[in-house]
């Protein structure tokens, strides 16, 4: 049976794993006394102004960041280096940026210097001065106007107009912006499908920056009712006909198609004194023998069409 026998290593094999061994340390030792060395670099870091107060609105900040020149040893600057992302340097508002220039304080440099860490000594700051265009806000009220989609069950209808709990909106925000806003809307978005009467939630605009819409939320009420097709014949009457004065009409009937109610349907072709057709003698012209009759129908219906839609007529002076 074969043994594996280990060959001690040679002369030349002891050398150079020796060599190997020094290298290694040697560039072990190069690079502890590398790193530990104090450098000086320049870091970006994006900056960002807090404390903002309530009444003043940024408008624009043309200053998105500051060149830190920092020193530090080798490994805190390779750190620092390494990072995929720079944290973001938050600024508190100072009275002077009302002015549109302000330089930084010693003040700010140690909180600054706080927020880099003791590892880095701030040396230079570049820009030297943070640019910043702030107003004043102002408030004004704006009517609102209802831009959702109600959506109803087929053969459903609403009696009447959709009615908002609010009737304007409260805004925020630079007199420059607001002056240009006369009205505001509601989101346009669809509604959930409904069939009964109801209170909807709907959102309002608040996507324009540098504004504050006050309130979000605004309730919708909403009516609807199951309606179907009614037709019936309305007579056309003539008024304020001067005595001696007749006035014949090629039809004395409208045809006419509306929806309605379904509970009230019975109704509606019961009481047919709730239609009118109407033409004032006044409108009459002899040059031109035609006339539109005015239709009223009863506040719940909903004209589909009304035929015909103009009538021709005679004036007889007796």
């Amino acid at each position: 049976m074969l043994q594996r026998v280990l060959l001690p290593p040679t002369r030349q094999e002891k050398q150079g794993l020796a060599m190997l061994s020094s290298f290694f340390l040697a560039l072990f030792l190069w690079v502890l006394v590398t790193l530990n060395q104090t450098y000086e670099t320049r870091l970006d870091y994006p900056i960002q102004i807090r404390d903002i107060p309530e009444d003043i609105q940024v408008v624009e900040m043309p200053t998105r960041k500051l060149e830190v020149t920092v020193r530090s040893n080798g490994l805190s600057l390779l750190t620092h280096h390494l990072r995929l992302r720079r944290d973001t340097l938050f600024i508190p508002y100072h009275q002077d940026f009302s002015q549109q220039d302000y330089a930084p304080s010693a003040a700010f440099q140690a909180a600054l210097q706080a927020q880099l860490g003791s590892d880095l000594k701030i040396d230079h700051l570049w820009p030297d001065r943070i640019l910043l265009q702030s107003e004043q806000k102002v408030s004004k009220m704006v009517p609102l106007r209802l831009a959702a989609q109600i959506r109803l069950k087929p053969a459903f209808q609403l009696l009447s107009p959709p009615q908002l709990t609010e009737d304007s909106v409260r805004l925020l925000g630079p007199r420059q912006v607001l002056d240009t806003i006369e009205s505001w809307s509601t989101v346009s978005s669809p509604t959930p499908v409904i069939s009964e009467p109801c209170v909807l939630q709907v959102q309002v605009v608040d996507t324009l920056p540098n504004l504050t819409v006050t309130p979000k939320v605004v309730g919708v009420s909403v009516n609807p009712r199951r309606y179907t097709e009614v037709r019936v014949h309305v007579p056309v009457e003539v008024q304020n006909v001067p005595k001696g004065t007749t006035v014949r009409l090629d039809r004395s009937r409208l045809e006419v198609s509306c929806l309605f109610p379904i509970d009230e349907y019975q109704a509606a072709k019961d009481t047919q004194g709730t239609f009118h057709a109407r033409i004032a003698f006044a409108d009459l012209d002899p040059y031109f023998p035609h006339v539109v009759p005015e239709l009223t129908l009863p506040p719940a219906a909903k004209l589909i069409s009304a035929y015909p839609p103009e009538l021709s007529f005679v004036i007889v002076e007796q």
